[in-house]
């Protein structure tokens, strides 16, 4: 007789039967049958990442073998935004990748912080990973109203989840996040990544003159310029994790008319051809 599954099995089985039928709300889901490394993502905020096939690792941007892996029962927690190298693994057994990424917002994590003021600290803290042993209740709480389309319950499922994992000492996640005017901009881009971006664009929608932007950019280590394009190739990226668009209709979907430009821009930002990354490989 099969011993009954346990509270972590059933949790990675429903959500892999939801990455494979896209169900799921709210949430990135990555696949791949190619294993990779990706140079300097840009991760924008708090991320919660659950291998479901194959593994993971990670290292915070230059910290050399300083390499993080995380297998199918754990939890990758990033705590808030940072540069991170990502290696996605294929499953020996599968040939085949697939994780959940689940993105925090700030609104949410400023509920937590209400009903927690005593967990909140100025510690960013790093990248770790939890065992998913303390948290299966609540994320199967969250999957499945994630993959039914309740919203609202959801999103009080995922408060629950950010709650128990203060509780097992993941407090950076509350850590107030500084206003940057890149991370905006960011946001801004991502929503249309084909538009042709301008200057003025931004100036409207910030309501800043155009010799403010470019200051506070450059206070911030970019320009214009280069943080339209970055986007633009972060967006492509998530299309890539997340879809089974080919190449030359991503590339053209992050405002490329020549497919050759994408894959030779795209390759010496990550460091891997689009093709190996593309879940249509």
């Amino acid at each position: 007789m099969n011993a009954p599954l346990t509270q972590r099995d059933q949790l990675i089985a429903s959500l892999t039967e939801m990455v494979r039928s896209d169900s799921l709300l709210s949430c990135v889901s990555v696949k791949s049958v190619n294993d990779y490394l990706l140079h300097a993502c840009e991760i924008d905020g708090a991320l919660l990442t659950l291998p479901l096939q194959g593994c993971k690792r990670a290292s915070e941007g230059g910290q050399g073998d300083d390499w993080l892996e995380i297998r199918p029962g754990e939890l990758f927690v990033i705590p808030n935004a940072r540069v991170l190298d990502i290696a996605n693994v294929p499953d020996p057994r599968t040939g085949e990748y697939l994780a959940i990424a689940i993105p925090l917002c700030e609104q949410l994590l400023d509920m937590v912080r209400y009903m927690l003021p005593e967990a909140v600290t100025a510690d960013r803290g790093r990248i770790s990973t939890v065992s998913l042993d303390g948290l299966a209740e609540p994320l199967l709480r969250w999957a499945e109203a994630a993959g039914s389309g309740r919203r609202p319950q959801a999103y009080l499922a995922l408060a629950g989840v950010v709650v128990q994992l203060c509780e097992m000492g993941c407090t950076s996640l509350l850590a107030p996040t500084p206003p940057r005017l890149c991370a905006r901009i960011r946001t801004m881009i991502a929503g249309a990544p084909a538009r042709d971006w301008c200057s003025a664009d931004f100036e409207q929608e910030l309501g800043i003159s155009g010799p403010t932007l470019r200051r506070r950019l450059a206070e911030e280590g970019t320009g214009l310029r280069e943080l339209i394009a970055d986007a633009r190739l972060s967006s492509a990226l998530q299309m890539l994790l997340a879809s089974r668009l080919p190449v030359k209709t991503v590339a053209a979907r992050v405002g490329y008319a020549s497919t050759s430009s994408f894959v030779k821009r795209f390759s010496a930002r990550y460091g891997v051809e689009p093709s190996r990354v593309s879940a249509a490989a």
